[in-house]
């Protein structure tokens, strides 16, 4: 095409976007409660793009629903039939539809017209199956929507007692016989089962909502389980694990033992949606502690570029590091055939720091702080990830935001730590977060013991501080050798020695198949050395190779620091071992 013929095509795209007539742009399709991309026959989806629909939202007015509704349809084509889908609401970005309950199982295909035009069509994944639970922050993670007597929902100030009959609200429990664009007749015609921390709960009604289209309800007994503000809640059907969410249970009272170092009046002013300022210190192996969050690629450029008198990129570390860690040492090679007459000049000593820095065998000290707005999702993230002792959560999506604002807070040019290596500098690597190199040759997995102290004189947001982490012994997991195969059909077993005492230790697992990864912790008193894995929490992980873990809680132990509601210092390092989930 000539230069002319370019510019009008792009004239052209540029007017039809001005006008809202450019052609509706897909990005995801996913079960409206949890997220999954799995979409059930008959539940309430959701599509987000651009141009999907009018600006401003439109809701359907009343039912039954209708396949078009502002200028916006949805189609599916599975099986080599088309099915238009009734339609809830649409907006430019996001709207939601139900999904025919004749929509063939399998592999399909969808597409979104708005006035006229249609986006290319997206894949969409139909099971007769794929429940999810609906939660206070619509992100599938957190607080779950259930209900009490009087439809009154239950949360931090009214919690769930065990003996009361409660119900969850979700979509994806499977298709039904009658219409799916209008209100459906009550029913319990689904097989559920529910659990409620480590049990099983009685369900006396699983099935649609007389309210609407969709629309599913799962009433349970609340079974005799741990009293805590974050006990997990999962719903399981023939097609598997729903999202995994929180059920506060204190006997009907509010709430007073959430997870372990999250305070309550945390928990309560993020919910009620207070800016929050949030601290978190850790010291251990550098891999370790970036995988967490914390970067140590510039002070690891550094470390290299002083032993070799050539200045190393940031890049370059980067590669460096993850080429060792999967195994590429053609990869290293490569990169460091730059550095080629430094490396040939270099002494022994010198060529062990190298390899320590690319390989990741350094202990390092990391802190970050930062003052957050709309933290609700993220509050239920953390209470989602870490539940309380005794309990396990299952994470197979990553949350979607929900308004998450946060802005770093200045805690002074330097902060000092010192431990077993002596006193090191922490340097500002950004703004509002600090880091430090504390030796190399230690172990990858492991923080040395020892009395570790982080303080700062206090900058422009935060006051002096000191505080102090004590770690006087290596959780070890005994068992370990014994578990190369993960049953997912039956409980499995883990036996430790060490850990932070008093405290708690997290064991977890991870997975991740063609289709899907997932991601388990479980949390229990590191006093107790051992812990049941259930078997519905394996269950909930796609058959895969993968990965289980123990490791001293993050959360362990709370540190007072002026200017922040809550902070916390961590140890870094745990025992792992590559399994495969069967």
């Amino acid at each position: 095409m000539n230069r002319l013929g370019t510019a009008a095509g792009v004239l052209v795209w540029l007017l039809q976007c001005q006008s809202g007539s450019a052609q509706p742009s897909i990005s995801s399709v996913a079960n409206s409660a949890s997220y999954s991309t799995s979409v059930a026959q008959g539940s309430i989806f959701v599509v987000f793009g651009f141009g999907l629909g009018p600006a401003t939202l439109v809701q359907t007015p009343t039912y039954p629903l209708t396949t078009q509704l502002a200028g916006t349809s949805v189609k599916v084509v599975a099986g080599g039939t088309t099915f238009p889908c009734p339609i809830f609401y649409t907006s430019a970005t996001v709207l939601a539809a139900v999904l025919p309950s004749k929509t063939p199982v399998g592999e399909g295909s969808l597409t979104v017209t708005y006035n006229g035009r249609t986006s290319f069509s997206v894949f969409i994944r139909v099971a007769k199956s794929a429940v999810g639970i609906y939660t206070l922050t619509s992100s599938g993670m957190g607080g779950g929507i259930v209900t009490g007597d009087g439809y009154v929902t239950k949360s931090l100030l009214h919690s769930a007692r065990r003996g009361e009959i409660v119900t969850a609200w979700a979509t994806g429990m499977g298709p039904i016989e009658g219409s799916d664009a209008d209100v459906p007749t009550p029913g319990s015609i689904f097989n559920a089962e529910v659990f409620v921390g480590d049990r099983s709960a009685k369900v006396s009604y699983a099935g649609r909502s007389g309210c609407c289209p969709g629309l599913d309800q799962i009433a349970f007994e609340v079974p005799d389980a741990p009293q805590s503000c974050v006990v997990p809640l999962s719903i399981r059907t023939s097609g598997g694990s729903s999202n995994f969410v929180t059920l506060p249970i204190a006997d009907g009272a509010q709430c007073s033992n959430p997870p372990p170092g999250v305070p309550t009046e945390f928990l309560t002013r993020a919910t009620n949606g207070e800016p929050l300022s949030i601290g978190h210190f850790s010291i251990g192996p550098v891999s370790i502690l970036q995988g967490a969050g914390f970067s140590f690629v510039q002070g690891l450029a550094a470390q290299l570029s002083r032993a070799l008198h050539a200045r190393v990129s940031e890049a370059d570390v980067s590669r460096l590091v993850r080429a060792y860690r999967v195994g590429n040492m053609a990869q290293v090679r490569r990169t460091m055939a730059q550095f080629a007459p430094q490396l040939k000049a270099a002494d022994p000593r010198t060529r062990n720091v190298i390899r320590a820095a690319i390989s990741g065998d350094s202990q390092g000290a990391g802190a970050r702080f930062g003052k957050s707005s709309g933290i609700g999702v993220l509050t239920a993230q953390l209470a989602s990830d870490f539940p309380g002792a005794g309990t396990c959560t299952v994470v197979q999506n990553l949350p979607l935001g929900g308004g998450i604002k946060s802005s770093a807070l200045d805690a002074g040019n330097t902060l000092t730590v010192d431990g077993p290596a002596g006193r090191k500098t922490m340097t500002r690597i950004a703004s509002g977060q600090y880091q430090a190199l504390m030796g190399t040759g230690v172990s990858p997995t492991s923080t040395t013991t020892g009395l570790y102290t982080i303080s700062g004189t206090g900058g422009a947001n935060l006051g002096a501080f000191s505080v102090s982490l004590n770690i006087t012994s290596t959780l070890v997991w005994t068992n370990k050798a014994a578990v190369n195969t993960v049953d997912r059909t039956r409980p499995l077993t883990v036996t430790w020695s060490g850990g932070p005492v008093p405290g708690y230790i997290v064991i977890g697992g991870a997975t991740r198949s063609s289709e899907r990864a997932a991601l388990f912790i479980c949390a229990e008193d590191s006093r107790k050395g051992t812990f049941s894995i259930p078997e519905f929490v394996l269950s909930a992980l796609p058959s895969a190779a993968g990965t289980l873990f123990l490791a001293p809680h993050p959360m362990n132990k709370q540190v007072q620091v002026p200017g922040l509601d809550l902070a916390f210092i961590s140890e870094g390092s745990y025992d792992a071992r590559d399994v495969a989930f069967q």
